[in-house]
């Protein structure tokens, strides 16, 4: 049988779950599984950086988790990461966080395995912690310590489940992920620059401090203000998730945009299918797809 990495698919409802599962953060890298002792991306392409490739050859088989550039949490994790680790060149400070193992026996067995393993290379490895959860309440007070440290959501794993090739299903219940915004992914297809807004400050009848949006007292400020994406006949625009400096870098990039792929999260879709606050998360490699 053709080998896949396990996925993880949509938790349902967390009153519904089959308790106990173990939760982990989750981590928003990019994937990684040593497959004849080279490192691979989730569609089995090699791990484009020289270093990191260098780094990780030869390690156990079968080592499953995700690679990350810097700290695991942050706005720009996902951006680093995809920028250290599908470029060719350059050291990137990174490390594998390791929460799997493709092997037979129960999740709880292929942890110990790879916790053990990641525990005696050392850096850049390390072993995801994982929490025991017995019910709906505890889960709860689990997720809210991992939003609260940064991550952007939980990733369930029944103890006695399998490693399936391919992505798991919600019934099946062997790898689940819990997060209040989705992520998707997106095709630029135009930008838009930031104005700074001179128009006088005035406070309104709710004591609140407001402006006018008048034109003639909006100036250009040379820096990116929102990306204009596509995804499939839906056109919107994401102007959150930026830095100051990225603002400024992507806006002199500008006409090499085009056709990049975005991955970015957002909180629902609008009847007419548009992502509500959609927030910018770092660019998709064709190599990570």
């Amino acid at each position: 049988m053709t080998f896949r990495p396990m996925l993880a698919v949509a938790a349902p409802a967390i009153e519904t779950l089959r308790y106990p599962l173990l939760a982990s953060p989750k981590l928003d890298g990019i994937r990684c599984v040593i497959r004849d002792g080279l490192p691979v991306t989730r569609n089995l392409k090699p791990v484009p950086n020289k270093h990191i490739a260098a780094t990780l050859k030869s390690a156990p088989e079968g080592l499953d988790g995700e690679l990350i550039v810097g700290a695991p949490v942050g706005a720009d994790v996902m951006n680093r990461t995809a920028s250290g680790v599908m470029s060719a060149e350059g050291s990137p400070a990174f490390s594998f966080h390791v929460f799997d193992c493709v092997a037979e026996g129960s999740f709880s067995r292929r942890l110990a395995r790879a916790g053990f393993a990641a525990d005696m290379l050392g850096h850049p490895f390390t072993a995801v912690t994982h929490t025991l959860v017995r019910d709906a309440a505890s889960l709860g007070v689990f997720e809210e310590s991992c939003v609260t440290q940064g991550y952007e959501g939980v990733m369930l794993r029944d103890p006695e489940g399998p490693y399936k090739l391919g992505r798991s299903t919600a019934r099946e219940g062997f790898l689940l992920k819990l997060k209040r915004f989705q992520d998707a992914e997106a095709t630029i297809v135009g930008f838009v620059e930031r104005f700074h807004n001179g128009n006088e400050a005035r406070i309104n009848a709710l004591g609140l401090t407001e402006r006018s949006t008048h034109k003639a007292h909006k100036t250009p400020t040379g820096t990116l203000g929102a990306l204009v994406l596509q995804q499939g006949d839906v056109r919107f625009e994401v102007g959150t998730g930026f830095d100051d400096a990225l603002r400024h870098q992507l806006w002199a990039e500008r006409e090499s945009l085009p056709g990049r792929c975005v991955k970015f999260k957002f909180q629902q879709l609008t009847p007419d299918g548009v992502p509500r606050f959609p927030v910018f998360l770092g660019f998709r490699s064709a190599a990570d797809l």
